[in-house]
Formats: C-alpha cells, structure tokens, sequence
C-alpha cells in the first residue's frame, strides 16, 4: 500500500485521527522529546515515519559522501585548492543571489586569495571569510557567528541538533534544525543555510556543505514544496515528506559533483598521458600547463594572468622561464593569448573537447 501525505487522504474525521494514531505510535516512527514544535501545530509533537525509502536515502546520502571524500583524496594539494576554491566561489555567488544581492565570481577570488595570504578582512569580506572558515581547522569565528545569531528559542534549537541522539539520526535532525530555524526567523535565511553547510560539513564532508545554496537556488520550487508540506496543518505536523524531498535534493547536488569528477579525473589522467613526457624540454612547463587545465574545468572561458598562474602553481618560475613556457603552450595550441595589457591566457577548448571525442 502506498504511503502517502495525510493531505491527500480522505478519510472522516475519526479515519483520520486513528491513522495520524498509527503513525505516532508505531515503532517506525522518529521522535524526540527535546524536538521544538513547529509554528503550525505547536501542540502536536513533529514525527518522521520511517519508510524504507527514507532508510535507502540516508544510506545513500553517506554514500555519495564517501564517494565524494574518496576523489577529493586523489586530488594533489593544487588540484584539492582549485576544486574548494571553485566550489566556494558558486556558493557564495548562490546565496548571495537567493538574498536578491550580487556578489561577483572576480570579487570573490579576491577575497580568498586576501584570506589565504592572511591579509588583514574588511567588513565586505566577512560573508567569504566566514564561508571560507569552514574549510579551515580553527572554527572559532563560525561558533562565535551562530551564538551571536540564535535568539533564546532557536538555542533550544541548537541544543537539539548538538544532542546526541541514537534514535534520531543526525542528517534528519539538520534539516528539522533547518526548517525551525527559517520559521522562527524568517529574516535571516542566510544565517540558516550558513549553519545547514556547517553541519553537514561536520556530519557529511566539506564538498557536500558547499552545495546547499547551489541546490536550493537551482531546485527552489522543490525545495519551497517541501516547507509547505510541513506547513499545511492537514499533516498533523509529520516531516517525512519534508525531510525525503530535502535528501533527494542533496544527492542530486552530490552525484552531479561525483559525476563531474569522475570526468575531470578522466581528463587528467589522458593530459597526464598525452603531454608530460612531450612537455618535460622546459622546466616546469607541465605544472604551468596544469593550472591553464584545471582552472578551464571549473571556469572554460575565464583567463588568467601570469601572476595568476603563478600563485597557483606554487613554482618558483622567472619571468624569463615564465615566457619559454608560454612560448612552447602557444606552439603546440595549448592555450591561447588573450589580452595584452596584462598578458592573459586560457586554455585552448580544443584541448579538452579533443579528449572527449576520443572517450566517446
């Protein structure tokens, strides 16, 4: 029999009770005491019935996590930089937008090349100084952040995503956390989804964290259906819908990443094959040739200047060496000259649209 939302059931009043009853009580469902009610039904406790389905998406979840932890770890040390870099940049330009303000990609690296140097943050740099926080150890500006923005009801939130609790698994106590949180402060919709990226990057991994605003910004319609499931009082305050619709939308956002670097992994190895021993003639012509590469898997059209090259490629290159090499990319069609004044350059596209004709 399907399982379906008490909305959409018609059944008399009595019908009803006695199945909203069943659900309450049965030993599939999950619970808690110390759980906050919800603003619709604040005299009915929240429950989550625990369907296998739900059981496979949770699995499922930690799965892609996994497999996700698993690439990032074959990455070098530059490669694991760009990949962040590249991730935090389309979070931040995601939250951003879902708060009807701009903040531009160019702006953003600014900001994390000022933080990475460890420059001295200005006050229009705090929202990337605090996202970037997440992928340091020292956390301690994040914690300060969420005490200074929780009000006396949502720390009693907090204490109950905090609290360990067998029963309730924690991935399910976030996104509750998530929904209380927007509902007892609808103003402050940003501070939510910076905690639900803070949780999962303790609860899951750090790539996982940097596609929440990315996922709520491309599926909003889905993820706004699943606020008014729980909204509706005809569900008597059960979150089962809410929490598989908020499960589906982070593994989609997490096999669109596997999936992107399962591919990136394969254009490596193939440039690995194809042109290291071809481009050994000149010192460190590869690790240049590298940062073009892996800097047009993430951003194709942007270019990139030589001092940009060479911060990322962490080489100690003159700008005499830094020429040869440039002249040798230019001679075998592997980059292309862009700009003058700086001299700028990006990766030739046929480069990578070659590799993946072959792989076709």
């Amino acid at each position: 029999m399907t399982y379906n939302k008490l909305e959409k059931m018609i059944l008399s009043p009595d019908s009803m009770k006695a199945e909203y009853n069943k659900r309450f009580n049965s030993p599939c469902t999950i619970r808690s005491d110390s759980l906050p009610q919800t603003i619709t039904y604040p005299d009915l406790p929240l429950f989550i019935y625990n369907l296998p389905r739900l059981t496979f998406l949770i699995s499922q979840v930690y799965k892609n996590s996994n497999q996700l932890i698993h690439h990032y770890s074959k990455l070098d040390l530059i490669e694991q930089e760009e990949l962040i870099d590249y991730l935090l940049t389309e979070e931040l330009v995601a939250t951003s937008e879902l708060e009807n303000t701009t903040l531009k990609r160019k702006k953003i690296s600014q900001f994390l090349q000022q933080l990475k140097e460890k420059h001295t943050k200005q006050p229009e740099n705090s929202l990337v100084s605090l996202y970037f926080s997440l992928t340091t150890e020292d956390q301690n500006d994040i914690k300060s952040f969420i005490s200074d923005n929780l009000d006396s009801s949502t720390k009693n939130l907090y204490s109950f995503l905090e609290k360990d609790d067998d029963n309730f698994p924690k991935i399910l106590r976030i996104f509750i956390f998530h929904y209380l949180f927007i509902k007892s402060l609808l103003n402050q919709q940003d501070t939510a989804r910076f905690i639900y990226s803070f949780e999962l990057s303790k609860e899951l991994d750090i790539l996982s964290a940097l596609l929440v605003s990315q996922g709520i910004g491309s599926n909003q319609k889905q993820y706004l259906l699943s606020f008014s499931t729980l909204d509706n009082p005809e569900n008597f305050n059960e979150a089962t819908f809410y929490v598989i619709d908020q499960l589906t939308l982070l593994i989609s956002q997490q096999q669109k990443l596997i999936e992107k670097l399962e591919i990136n992994h394969y254009l490596r190895s193939k440039i690995t094959e194809q042109l290291q021993s071809e481009l050994q003639k000149i010192p460190f012509a590869f690790d240049v040739f590298e940062v073009y590469f892996d800097h047009a898997l993430y951003y194709p059209k942007e270019l990139l200047s030589r001092k940009s090259i060479l911060s990322f490629a962490h080489k100690d290159i003159s700008p005499y060496m830094m020429r040869k090499i440039e002249a040798l990319l230019l001679e075998k069609n592997l980059i292309e000259k862009r700009g003058e004044k700086p001299v700028t350059y990006r990766l030739n596209p046929k480069v990578i649209e070659a590799i993946m004709l072959i792989k076709k």
